[in-house]
């Protein structure tokens, strides 16, 4: 029988990382109907930006006054990128 990451495509099946529990691919489960989009990527000011502990591991959040992506490891923001 074909595993659960079998059955998508290579970059779209919906990973957690062992090592580390995050998402790997919050946007993967957007795509399954698990955590809206809205959830896993969010966008704002410094100010608007949530507990990194109030939101699901792995996601992203665009810091629009200082132009940095920064990701949730579920306890603290890590860079991620820039926007």
């Amino acid at each position: 029988m074909p595993t659960v990451a079998s059955r998508f495509p290579p970059l779209q099946h919906p990973l957690v990382d062992p090592k580390t529990g995050m998402i790997s691919r919050p946007w993967a489960h957007w795509i399954q109907g698990l955590v809206p989009l809205t959830d896993a990527i969010q966008y704002g000011e410094r100010l608007d930006q949530p507990s990194a502990t109030n939101v699901a591991p792995g996601t992203l959040y665009g810091v629009s006054d200082e132009n940095v992506m920064e990701r949730s490891n579920g306890t603290v923001w890590e860079p991620y990128g820039s926007l």
